[in-house]
This record gives structure tokens, sequence and C-alpha cells, in this order.
């Protein structure tokens, strides 16, 4: 049977109306922080006491920041171990997704996502670069070697709830490593549709950090088409850092607080990517809900404001001090230079768009860094089993940086300089 050009455009509309339809019913994901932390509470008598006085050390140093402007332009530097639950092979997910996710995080606290475009011009004033960077650990705990940032732990358990079991080696889980120098990070298969869910500052050492679906976790592998840009980690990190929901977990009465001046306030949560302006009962101009402490779609965030930044930062330099004389992101003295037995030859030299990297003997999933004179990460790379790798530095501005190649324990740093 022959279709006419009308009918079959009546049965193509109807089907992709369908589709729409199936993915706006889709559950969204939910973030378990609040009923984590409140079941925190009942758990430890001495939770609820330690946040007030996170809460207030915070406050007070916001308030000296505000008048005596003491906050410097240092950018922080913070180590992360990933910690990977698997009990299937799906589960057991590649070092290349949880690259993406440590250059997702890089780009959203920096400000260098391409999708800042997307910020609606009202907000783009408060948009801002938290000056916050992340690392995979370099090292072990007790410096007795290199580590790659990653464990990988088979588990009997076929999914993890918001008990902290999976921070358990008991339990099935992983024992964290030293908070005082590393944010954690458990991947996992999580119970419910939760997403993920993070400690707040002020509760117990051995459960601090954050844990995330392995499902939402990097930008490549087997992710939820919902948050496969690797918002879900930016958005639990955040919380690891003291932001709260934007719309201040009030259920809707407008009354909650996040915190943070330049985040307007909100109804409640937002999913899937509305339509700015989205106007509710709680804001007549509209609701900022492409900030990642909101709960939509990964493709529909975009901003931290400049609120929540020094939020973030203030919560560094009072409760998580010890992170920023933490070693973690510097290389094992130990390591091996990598030129000792592969030749690495990088061309042009001068460069001006385009660098090519050579070795003499096959790079087995390599990890190449592009950094600045202040030691700020400004490219990213990652490749596996390669003899060449070219590498896009068009949009970095004139001057001179420094190109990291890691693989395994062996490390070379050669200097680059752009020139136009």
């Amino acid at each position: 049977m022959i279709l006419s050009r009308e009918l079959l455009f009546l049965v193509l509309f109807g089907l992709s109306v369908q589709l729409l339809s199936a993915q706006e019913t889709d559950p969204p994901g939910q973030c378990g922080t609040v009923a984590y932390n409140q079941w925190l509470e009942k758990q430890d008598p001495g939770y609820a006491s330690s946040r007030k006085s996170v809460q207030e050390k915070i406050r007070d140093y916001l308030r000296r920041m505000n008048v005596q402007k003491e906050d410097s332009n240092q950018v922080i530097q913070i180590p992360v171990i990933v910690h990977i639950l698997w009990n299937t092979a799906e589960q057991n997910i590649p070092d290349e997704q949880v690259w993406s996710q440590i250059f997702a995080l890089n780009e959203d606290f920096r400000r260098l996502n391409a999708d800042t475009v997307n910020t609606p011009v009202m907000f783009k004033p408060v948009a801002a670069d938290s000056r916050i960077e992340f690392c995979l650990a370099r090292r072990l705990p007790d410096n007795s070697g290199p580590s790659n940032g990653i464990l990988r732990i088979w588990t009997d358990k076929a999914e993890f709830g918001l008990d902290n079991k999976v921070k358990s080696a008991y339990h099935g889980g992983s024992a964290a490593w030293d908070r005082d120098r590393y944010l954690n990070i458990w991947v996992c298969k999580l119970t419910a549709n939760y997403l993920g869910y993070s400690q707040y500052p002020g509760g117990p050492d051995s459960t601090d950090g954050v844990v995330i679906d392995y499902r939402c976790f990097g930008r490549v592998g087997t992710l939820n088409p919902h948050y496969n840009k690797g918002r879900t980690a930016t958005h639990e990190i955040g919380h690891w850092l003291d932001l709260y929901h934007i719309w201040g977990d009030d259920f809707g009465s407008c009354d909650g607080s996040d915190y943070v001046d330049d985040t307007p306030n909100a109804a409640d949560a937002n999913y899937y990517c509305p339509t700015h302006p989205r106007i509710t009962n709680c804001n007549a101009t509209g609701e900022m809900f492409m900030n990642y402490m909101d709960y939509c779609d990964d493709h529909c965030f975009n901003i931290y404001t400049a609120g929540q930044a020094q939020r973030m930062r203030a919560a560094i330099f009072t409760v998580r001090t010890s992170l920023l004389s933490s070693d973690g992101c510097d290389d094992y003295i130990g390591m091996q230079e990598l030129e000792k037995d592969n030749h690495v030859t990088l061309y042009p030299n001068p460069a001006s768009d385009y660098i090519h990297l050579t070795f003499s003997k096959p790079l087995n999933k390599a990890v190449f860094i592009v950094s600045d004179m202040t030691g700020r990460t400004c490219l990213l790379g990652q490749a596996t089993n390669v003899t060449h790798q070219a590498l896009d530095v068009s949009h970095l501005n004139d001057g001179l940086y420094f190109l990291s190649v890691r693989s395994g324990s062996s490390s070379v740093t050669l200097k680059l300089l752009l020139q136009r």
C-alpha cells in the first residue's frame, strides 16, 4: 500500500509526538542528598551540631571576604579517587568514562563548557568561574607508589542504597581514602531512581564524599540519555562543597533558601528542560533552571553563579582547608620518565592551531594535560594504544604552556609555545 503525502505526514507526526511524550514521561532522576543527610542525622547524634558549626564558619568567612576582599584568585586543585564498585561487566566502566567525567568537571567549574552560550542574557552577569579544578589522584595515600586515581572492586551487591554500605569494604563496598587529601567518589548501581548523593561538610571522615550511579557518570559509556554530560557529579560535588538546591528544599512554599543571593528564588525542582523564562509563583521574571543545582537534564545545565562559587571556595577555606596542601595531584616521586623507554616528539612548537605528539612505541591509556603558567588545566585529552596524537589548541591564547603526558607509572612534561 502506498501512503499519500498527507497521510504519511500524519503518521510520522504521530510517531514523533509519541516519542516526545515517552521522553517526557520517563521518570526523572532524583538527588538523594537531602534524604541521605536526614538519615545521617539520625545515625550520628553529633552531625546536626557539626553542620551548624560549619554553617557559622562559612557565613563568617563570607562576611569577612565581602568586607576585606580576602579571597585570592588562587586556582584550587582537588585530587579525586574514583572507587568503581561493579557487579556486572556493564557496571565496570572504562577508564575513558572516568577521564571524561574529570574533563566535564573542569569545564563546568571553570566555566569553560561550550554551552555557556545557552545561559540567558539576564543571568550572564552573575555566571562565574569558581577557580576550582579536579585531577585524578597521582599517588597512593601512603605515598608508597603512583596511582591512576581509579580503584576497581568487584562486589556481590546488585545495588547500593543511601546507607553508606558502598563506602565499607565489610558491606561489599570500598573504604574511603584520606578525606583530608582526596575527594572520594564512589561509582556504582544505586537503588530506586537515585542519580547520586553527597555528604555535606561536617560529616564523619570515613563516609565523606560523593556517590554517583554508573549510568550518569561521565560523557561516554552506557549512560542514561537524560544524564550523559557528567552534570550529576557537578551537582553532587556542589553539595559536597556546601551548596544547596536552588529552591531551598521547601516543597514549593517559596520560603526556603540556598543561602546564595544571586540565585533567584525558585518554587521547586525543575525537570527535563523547560523553556526560558519559566514563570512560577516564586519568581515572576524567570527561574534559573539551568543552574547545576537544579534537577534538569544534563544538556539543560550551564551555570554556577558568583555567589555559589564564593560559597564553595568558602567551604574549602574554612572546613576543607587540608585540601589546599594536599599532594594528591603531584606526581609520585618515583614516577618514571616516559622518554627513557619511549621517545616523545612534539611538533610544531611554536604552534598556532594543532599540535602533534608522536611516540616511538604505542602508548597505552595515555592522558594529555595542557596547563597554563598559573597551573590551570586548559585542555584534557585521552587515548589508548597510540603512536600519534593530535590536539586542538586553537582556542587557547598565545603564550607559554606545559604539556604533560601520563601513561601508567610514566610521565613527561614538555614546554609548549602558542604563537600566531
